[in-house]
């Protein structure tokens, strides 16, 4: 009986789409066009929303950056208070400068009698011997 009932509609069906043919094909093409037209209207809110999407991140980035040097500018003026500006630049105290100098004159005081002695030996430690090449060479 099931197999008769499913032959009968698809021979109503076969009978159905040869009278309204036409009618089908016209329904079908502007099916076809709502289709379209909806995946155009879907592909430009998928655009607007990527597009929103970028704005929003490009946004929350500034005012993540902008709160960020806000409060490392907070720190650096409480940091500049608290420890002044010699802590910021030890090299620009005066304190600094005389610790430099003082191992400065340390290093000459202990170097001095080493460095005068090995240029010393090297001026009065040339050998004056000539090598029987250089007399060669001087008595042609």
């Amino acid at each position: 009986r099931e197999d008769h009932c499913h032959r009968h509609w698809l021979k109503s069906f076969s009978l159905s789409a040869n009278y309204s043919c036409p009618v089908a094909m016209a329904q079908s093409q502007q099916f076809i066009k709502q289709l379209q037209a909806a995946e155009d209207q879907a592909e430009k809110i998928i655009a607007t929303a990527n597009a929103n999407r970028v704005k929003k991140l490009q946004q929350a980035k500034q005012a993540a950056e902008k709160e960020y040097n806000e409060y490392k500018e907070k720190l650096n003026e409480k940091f500049q208070g608290e420890f002044g500006t010699e802590v910021a630049d030890p090299t620009n105290s005066a304190a600094y400068r005389q610790t430099q100098m003082a191992d400065v004159q340390a290093d000459y005081d202990k170097n001095k009698k080493q460095v005068t002695d090995y240029v010393f030996n090297k001026v009065v430690g040339v050998n004056m011997d000539l090598s029987a090449i250089q007399i060669s060479t001087l008595s042609k």
